[in-house]
């Protein structure tokens, strides 16, 4: 994401200031969240947004008002949460890895030397060879059919002299 914070307690990407969360250097009720989602709505008018971009910073936003949340009203805090809680730091964790990735993926498409396009090679066509099989004349559909329906009149009648199971 492209989006960056401006605020008195913190500036910088919001993917630094999770990172900053989770190693408790930063506390989450010195970050004032209403002014982040005005600074983001304010990106949005101005920039053309990815809606993946747009989710991504929905569910870090979301997860950024539980975590306060849960600061403010400790007393409503479960022994599940505390799961959740460490649940959403391995989230947090992936989220900043795949992050990342993607980064580096895109600045290796964007360097221009590190890809080649292929030549335009035109196709020779191939001249048509003789069919491998061919029927007579005189064989039509219904031949065809009787035909296959002895073959496996006569492989199950082979199986069962044989006492051959068909599932094997």
């Amino acid at each position: 994401m492209k989006f960056a914070i401006e605020q008195e307690a913190f500036s910088g990407p919001l993917g630094v200031l999770l990172e900053l969360l989770e190693k408790n250097e930063l506390e989450i009720t010195d970050v004032n969240l209403a002014h982040i989602a005005d600074q983001y709505l304010a990106h949005l008018a101005e920039n053309d947004v990815l809606s993946e971009e747009l989710a991504d910073f929905l569910l870090i936003a979301s997860r950024l008002i539980y975590l306060k949340t849960r600061e403010l009203m400790p007393y409503l805090r479960s022994a599940e949460e505390d799961e959740q809680i460490e649940n959403l730091e391995d989230q947090l964790r992936l989220y900043r890895l795949f992050a990342a990735a993607a980064d580096k993926i895109d600045e290796a498409y964007s360097i221009a030397h590190q890809s080649f396009a292929r030549p335009f090679v035109k196709v020779k066509q191939v001249q048509a060879q003789q069919p491998l099989f061919s029927m007579a004349p005189n064989v039509t559909t219904a031949v065809l059919r009787e035909s296959f329906g002895r073959s496996k009149e006569t492989r199950t009648h082979l199986r069962s002299a044989r006492n051959i199971n068909p599932n094997e």
